[in-house]
């Protein structure tokens, strides 16, 4: 007891300690509360979208898919990244690793 007693009375009586202790602290409360935040905002996204997709089965809405528009997005996206040097990354490198991950392979049997 007399220890830990000792070490408290150490650590708090250093000036840069407790200001260490105190940005770690804040850190971690502001990450958990970011990360908090940020699943809250998929749920309510994810269900947002199966519910439009559950008004388009039911008939109430009908949703189209411009393809010239993704096709034009795709274009725009690849000349502007293949300015900076990016275009071999983002539509080779990450697709490619994003697809080699186990549970993304396909079983052959």
């Amino acid at each position: 007891m007399e220890n830990t007693a000792a070490l408290i009375e150490q650590i708090m009586g250093d000036k840069q300690a407790v200001i260490l202790l105190i940005t770690v602290g804040s850190g971690f409360i502001i990450g958990r509360m970011f990360r908090f935040i940020t699943k809250m905002l998929l749920f309510f996204f994810i269900v947002l979208f199966f519910f439009v997709l559950g008004l388009q089965y039911a008939g109430f809405i009908n949703i189209t898919i411009n393809y010239e528009s993704i096709s034009l997005f795709t274009q725009i996206a690849y000349s502007k990244l293949s300015e900076i040097g990016l275009s071999e990354h983002a539509f080779f490198w990450v697709p490619f690793v994003y697809s080699i991950r186990k549970s993304r392979i396909p079983s052959v049997s």
